[in-house]
């Protein structure tokens, strides 16, 4: 159990919806297993306010660190007064160091992701792999990062639309010299038959709500691995799918969780093992995760 003083630092997150996270449960879990003087708490921000959100935080004297989830990944970076190279080529950042009055940007769902992949899936190397992703915002660059550092080039991107995809596209040839594809969303009644990918990839709130998605599942070969980068506390459709088909399958918990502990290693010095975070949630919340 914590306790908050008068002197005591702020880590927070910055995001809208923020209600849904489980960064306050664990982060807070953290600071108390390090016995530090510390809180973290969630800021609901308005997308018309970021801006003159960010200029207040500068005001902040006992403010030590912010993870930062959608819609402002992109759109804080602009606020950084130093990056790290990752972050920097990225073009996002999910947490913010503050030291010194200054900000320093990083991003650590590249972490979450690669930790995801390696332990969660099994997967060492996607250079053989047909990759399809669902997104092209900031959590997709942040993928495709991961995705090359570990060999990935073949890469089929799924989004409503080509004006977002584009940009994305011209991010990847930039920064990583690599081909993006898109594939129309109005044919994925067909992926399974025309691109037969071995892994999929959701970086958008794809199936956490009643939409339905309009796949041919059952041309698959079996073997499809599909990775959800959001996560809840049961399973929602791409975890039904997974099931039903018997594809590998994993959710965005075990990201969370890692991109989570390599935000609080960076604020605080005090590093933790993932799985033990993972199953202190496990037993604090009941959830469904197959870990």
């Amino acid at each position: 159990m914590i306790k908050i003083r008068g002197n005591s630092s702020i880590l927070g997150l910055i995001g809208n919806p923020v209600e849904h996270s489980l960064s306050p449960i664990f982060q807070n879990y953290m600071i108390a297993k390090s016995g530090l003087n510390y809180v973290y708490i969630p800021f609901k921000v308005e997308l018309e306010g970021i801006k003159d959100f960010m200029i207040g935080l500068r005001n902040i004297m006992n403010l030590r660190g912010l993870n930062v989830t959608v819609p402002f990944k992109e759109i804080v970076f602009e606020n950084m007064d130093f990056l790290s190279g990752e972050a920097e080529k990225i073009g996002a950042i999910n947490t913010i160091l503050v030291e010194n009055g200054k900000f320093y940007g990083y991003n650590t769902d590249v972490c979450g992701i690669i930790y995801t992949l390696k332990m969660k899936l099994n997967i060492n190397d996607l250079s053989d792999y047909r990759i399809v992703l669902f997104g092209a915002g900031g959590a997709s660059k942040s993928a495709i990062w991961s995705i090359h550092g570990m060999g990935g080039k073949d890469i089929y991107i799924v989004n409503r639309t080509v004006e977002r995809f584009e940009k994305l596209s011209r991010w990847a040839k930039r920064v990583l010299n690599l081909e993006l594809k898109f594939y129309e969303w109005e044919k994925l009644g067909r992926i399974f038959k025309m691109v037969k990918p071995d892994l999929i990839i959701n970086s958008t709130p794809l199936g956490l709500g009643d939409e339905k998605i309009r796949m041919d599942f059952e041309n698959s070969s079996g073997k499809t691995t599909i990775f959800d980068m959001t996560y809840g506390t049961k399973e929602n459709f791409w975890g039904l799918i997974s099931k039903k088909y018997r594809f590998k399958y994993c959710d965005g918990l075990p990201m969370l969780v890692a991109q989570g502990v390599e935000s609080f290693k960076i604020w605080t010095g005090f590093n933790f093992e993932v799985n033990k975070i993972l199953l202190y949630l496990k037993k604090r919340l009941s959830i469904w995760q197959r870990f």
